[in-house]
């Protein structure tokens, strides 16, 4: 479960201008000086955020989101967002432990993109060379409505 769902966010998908079955999405890893954790009223961009506190590690880079769905799920009474699960091949160690991961709408870079939601890991991970993988929950997706 999303640890901060945006208002930004929130407010786009009742106005309908989210799609998010279409349209391209991308996701940050962020390190443990991240502002993205506790941070929501005001926010509309990713530049808005005091400190998102990208990883640095040599090499790396944001991923797309891919294979997006939107599925109804009747048996359990919700809506769920899916993606295939994302994997960072042989990432480095950065500055500071990886805390979570940022899920944002891409408008023309990281800066103008709108911010989705802040997923927290159970606790911080430190990237030692090997693949890193973020495996959506398999139930209820990335995020879901009830």
């Amino acid at each position: 479960m999303a640890s901060v769902v945006y208002n930004v966010f929130k407010t786009e998908i009742m106005k309908g201008n989210m799609d998010l079955d279409g349209g391209t999405f991308r996701a940050d890893l962020l390190m443990s000086n991240t502002t993205c954790d506790t941070e929501n009223d005001g926010i509309d961009t990713n530049t808005e955020f005091t400190t998102p506190d990208v990883c640095d590690s040599s090499g790396y880079t944001y991923k797309t989101l891919s294979t997006l769905a939107v599925t109804q799920v009747d048996a359990s009474d919700l809506a769920k967002w899916t993606a295939d699960n994302l994997t960072w091949s042989a990432l480095p160690s950065c500055t500071r432990a990886i805390q979570g991961i940022l899920i944002y709408k891409h408008v023309t870079n990281f800066a103008a993109s709108v911010p989705i939601a802040f997923l927290q890991f159970a606790s911080n991970k430190t990237p030692d060379g090997s693949d890193f993988t973020v495996a959506w929950d398999g139930t209820n997706g990335i995020l879901y409505l009830t």
